[in-house]
């Protein structure tokens, strides 16, 4: 997985600069997350947006967990619209789906589906560079509230 992960970072960081906020502009991210559930343990969460409008995007992503014995992760495919922020501070709401699956390595594996929903801001500190923070709801796995902060690179 970790792998994966470095893989899809390297593919995200290759492509050429191009605003990210027209229509059929593409921007990566990446962060830390933690779930607010009673057994969180700290996650990476890796992806890219594609925008369809100015204000419509697809961001699906990949969030990888750290757990001694386990491989945990979820795929997340958002859906964000963009609200116009001030200056150098955007806004947007988030909703989609998210595929979790939890292998224990001793064999035992759980699948899930559910719902996410919340929203986000993206700070720009230069043309190609942000730092991105959102809050969503995801009902997988029991459901938790799960942050997540991290940098936002126009390509």
């Amino acid at each position: 997985m970790k792998k994966v992960l470095f893989i899809i970072s390297l593919a995200l960081l290759g492509l050429r600069s191009i605003s990210a906020q027209e229509m059929g502009g593409f921007s990566g991210f990446a962060g830390a997350t933690y779930p607010l559930s009673s057994e969180s343990y700290v996650g990476i969460n890796v992806g890219f947006e594609y925008l369809f409008t100015d204000v419509i995007a697809a961001a699906p992503s990949l969030s990888y967990y750290f757990i001694e014995g386990v491989t945990s992760a979820i795929l997340n495919i958002d859906g964000r619209y963009y609200f116009r922020g001030y200056k150098k501070l955007i806004y947007f709401g988030l909703a989609g789906i998210s595929l979790s699956s939890y292998k224990i390595h001793d064999g035992l594996t759980l699948n899930d589906t559910g719902i996410s929903i919340g929203g986000g801001l993206i700070y720009g500190v230069s043309e190609n560079l942000g730092l991105i923070a959102q809050l969503k709801y995801g009902s997988v796995n029991s459901g938790a509230l799960e942050p997540m902060v991290g940098v936002n690179f126009n390509f």
